[in-house]
């Protein structure tokens, strides 16, 4: 059965049932018992236990059946073995939507997995959602619905901006926990767990609909449907909505512990990376870098660009700063001269009217220096966010107006801004923050947070190509004809024209001089789908590290964005993008169109020589597989 039950159908219920509810409030399932009686919900609450009458104050069932009316939602905290039963219990209830608690599923081994799917077929039979199982469950904080064991969740605190998702309930209750503690709210709270039925996309697809969430946090381990999740990031961004991930894996034995906590396997991290990039998510590192960029997007005006405005009174932060801009891809341009103009006619001589704006240690005479400049480089067309950067700011300045100007001279500007106080007296950090402006106490980190909020607040994304309906003339039927297996050189090659794709050369040629060499390769990848990629070979590929990917099929722009982002400056390939750009779009429009058939291609020692658009490889691997068709749930 086909459900059309969606997530905005379970915040809103207003009857639960708590299958395997306990007497004691501490215990699993005497937790959501007694956060729903404390959260204000003022729905009906459900406890059903055959081994009680009554529980914590409640009357108690003996099963689902005995309740009487209809049941929104059902808490299950039950032995594993058990769930499948209950979900059946559901469905003849007539109950859409299950929150399962239970652990002992795909997190344990084989067993556990096949456990597992009988859950899920069980829901898909009987009509049933299910979030988790091995979850901590879901808040609602507006609702006041508390489905949760999280002892994040004692209090619920106050709404705010942030949607929060994660696979892991422990980090998801510590991020919550964070999170509130900087002074910002969550919408939604949902701990995903082993994705069984409702995923991480869907629970930002749900986000992006939900008029009260404008930020979007997930902590991911595993991702399972590749292609939904990019597709949910970008339709995040482009009602602008920001999606902040935290994503784990990376390594080889982070993605052991993921898989052994989840029980699912882990994508590559830089296909992963790559992809979730270009859809428009900003990848944090870990959790205080998450807890910086949620916060300044609470906070700060969205810029419009990348050019920042510094203004400092100390000329040695500035250009600390500067440096450290220009590394992440930040701008800091020279002012115009009539605003350096403007600026000079009350700095002191020794002061800098440039960009950093220097103000000099004389705010500690002057304290309307600061302001002043503040006014001049906010209102200028040319810069598109300032760094207010102090530094010691301490008891022998005059620390309360420094701060009250400094917070009413953004806020009339209407412009955004953010604050560096560098060993400065807490009291006026503490002023600045109470007012509601971004404060980071050390400059590299605070403009690791300002570049991501630029990412994720200037356009990036461009939608994917569409899929051709049909490969090229007489590719089916030599792909008939073919086993499984590699190809032999020229089907390959016959392969490879049809495409326009590269010709080979005799091994052992010399390259041109100036040339670049790459590996070029379009591949199904089990999470993502089809993807296609190009990277350097060589002295010059190990000194970068980088390989531009899109997933296949890819328009042009979405190729030639890829390879700008991967080798973001000036070189040999920034010279030569536009051709590797055709590469790339042709290879990916062949991994998508062959992908049931075609597991693997690869072009080795492909040669673009600059000035030349004639490309040639020196080796070619092309892959039959039919055994494993790649369009499952869990890489659409």
């Amino acid at each position: 059965m086909t459900s059309t039950y969606r997530l905005e159908d379970l915040v809103t219920a207003r009857a639960v049932a708590v299958i395997g509810a306990s007497h004691d409030p501490s215990r699993i399932g005497g937790r959501p018992i007694r956060f729903l009686q404390q959260s204000g919900f003022s729905g009906a609450v459900y406890p059903v236990n055959p081994r009680h009458r009554e529980v914590q104050g409640l009357q108690c069932y003996p099963n689902l059946a005995a309740i009487p009316g209809n049941v929104d939602v059902a808490v299950v905290s039950v032995p594993a073995a058990d769930v499948v039963g209950v979900i059946a219990e559901c469905g003849r209830k007539g109950i859409k939507g299950a929150i399962v608690f239970s652990s002992g599923f795909g997190e344990v081994g084989a067993e556990g997995r096949a456990l597992e799917n009988m859950v899920v077929e069980t829901a898909r039979r009987e009509g049933v959602r299910v979030v988790g199982p091995n979850c901590q469950g879901l808040v609602a904080v507006r609702q006041g619905l508390n489905l949760s064991f999280s002892s994040a969740f004692v209090e619920l605190g106050e709404a705010g901006p942030v949607g929060l998702v994660a696979q892991s309930g422990a980090i998801g209750g510590m991020l919550a926990t964070e999170v509130r503690a900087l002074g910002v709210g969550l919408s939604y709270w949902i701990s995903s767990g082993n994705e069984a039925d409702v995923d991480a996309a869907e629970c930002i697809e749900f986000f992006v609909r939900d008029p009260h969430t404008r930020i979007i946090a997930a902590y991911i381990e595993n991702v399972r449907a590749g292609r939904r999740l990019m597709g949910a990031v970008a339709a995040a961004r482009s009602v602008g909505k920001p999606v902040v991930l935290l994503r784990t894996g990376r390594s080889p034995q982070a993605a052991r512990a993921a898989a052994s906590h989840t029980g699912a396997a882990a994508a590559d991290p830089r296909v992963a990376s790559a992809l979730l990039e270009q859809a428009g998510a900003c990848e944090v590192r870990d959790v205080p870098e998450l807890l910086d960029v949620l916060s300044a997007l609470a906070r700060v005006r969205g810029p419009s660009g990348r050019r920042l405005g510094i203004v400092t009174n100390s000329g040695g932060l500035g250009v600390i700063m500067s440096d450290v801009a220009a590394d992440l891809g930040l701008d800091v341009p020279p002012l115009p001269a009539a605003v350096q103009r403007e600026l000079a006619t009350f700095l002191p001589a020794f002061g800098a009217t440039g960009n950093p704006v220097d103000v000099t240690a004389q705010i500690v005479g002057d304290a309307r220096l600061l302001p002043r400049a503040l006014e001049v480089v906010l209102r200028a067309p040319e810069i598109d966010v300032v760094i207010i950067a102090l530094a010691m700011v301490n008891r022998l300045y005059p620390v309360d107006k420094i701060a009250r100007d400094l917070v009413h001279a953004v806020d009339a500007s209407g412009r955004p801004a953010v604050v560096c106080w560098v060993a400065g007296a807490p009291e006026g950090a503490a002023a600045i923050r109470a007012a509601g402006l971004p404060l980071f106490t050390e400059a590299t980190r605070c403009l690791k947070t300002l570049a991501a909020v630029v990412r994720l607040t200037t356009p990036a994304y461009s939608p994917p190509a569409a899929a051709s309906e049909r490969p090229p003339a007489g590719v089916t039927a030599l792909l008939e004809r073919a086993r499984d297996g590699p190809l032999d050189a020229s089907s390959a090659a016959a392969l490879l024209a049809a495409y326009g794709l590269p010709a080979t050369r005799e091994p052992g040629s010399v390259p041109a001089s100036g040339a670049v060499e790459l590996t070029v390769a379009g591949w199904r990848d089990p999470i993502f789908g089809p993807v296609a990629s190009v990277g350097l070979v060589g002295p010059l590929g190990l000194a970068l590290d980088n390989r531009a990917v899109v997933p296949a099929p890819a328009s042009h722009d979405q190729a030639l964005a890829a390879l700008r982002r991967a080798w973001p400056h000036e070189g040999p390939c920034r010279a030569m993008d536009g051709i590797l750009a055709d590469v790339l779009t042709r290879l990916s429009s062949m991994a998508a169109e062959l992908c049931d058939t075609v597991a693997e291609v690869r072009l080795d020692s492909v040669i673009v020589v600059p000035g030349c658009a004639e490309v040639t490889a020196a080796g070619v691997k092309i892959v039959v597989d039919r055994s494993r068709p790649p369009r499952t749930r869990r890489g659409d």
